[in-house]
């Protein structure tokens, strides 16, 4: 069973990290803060649904990673599926 909440609420705060990687950047004087922020998180807009998906799909074929934790599971789902920066060409 795939919980939405949950993954749903780990996309939201990936997303939200590219959301404010511009601005966290500018607080803090250094694009180090932004390219940081961009790796970690999610661009572009996507449903709950989507995440599901993404993250059913990614465990499809990751079987090695089905001990690991779950949210590191939907993270790196997300990441691969919606990757920010210099990764947006990469794919």
């Amino acid at each position: 069973m795939i919980c939405l909440g949950y993954v749903g609420g780990i996309g939201h705060m990936l997303n939200a990290l590219d959301e404010s990687a511009a601005e966290s950047a500018a607080y803090y004087g250094s694009p180090v803060v932004e390219t940081a922020l961009l790796r970690m998180g999610v661009c572009g807009d996507a449903t709950v649904g989507a995440y599901k998906k993404a993250f059913v799909n990614w465990a499809e074929r990751n079987p090695a990673n089905w001990t690991s934790h779950m949210g590191v599971g939907v993270a790196l789902a997300l990441r691969e599926t919606w990757p920010c920066g210099s990764e947006q060409t990469q794919r």
